[in-house]
């Protein structure tokens, strides 16, 4: 689930990942992936893009997933990764 997304975002040029919201942003993935976890909501995808200091054409890209498993704890997975202006991620879009 969260690598689909990620692998979404690093596909947008610089003006759309800087057109997405900074703030966290809980992601509605259910319609996007058949999978019945998700469309009951018992995983939340929430995404955050953020601004590197001292790098004025970079972000930070963090997607966190969090569930509660069978055993009744709650579960946490993430997947951060940088996005720069002008590097590979923005000379492949489609």
């Amino acid at each position: 689930v969260m690598q689909s997304e990620a692998e979404r975002i690093r596909l947008l040029n610089w003006d759309a990942l800087s057109a997405l919201p900074n703030d966290a942003t809980t992601l509605s993935l259910a319609d996007a992936l058949n999978n019945r976890a998700l469309k009951n909501g018992n995983i939340v995808v929430t995404r955050t893009i953020s601004n590197v200091s001292g790098y004025t054409n970079m972000k930070e890209v963090r997607l966190v997933a969090t569930w509660r498993s069978i055993d009744g704890l709650q579960r946490t997975r993430i997947i951060q990764f940088r996005y720069t202006k002008g590097g590979v991620y923005d000379y492949y879009s489609t």
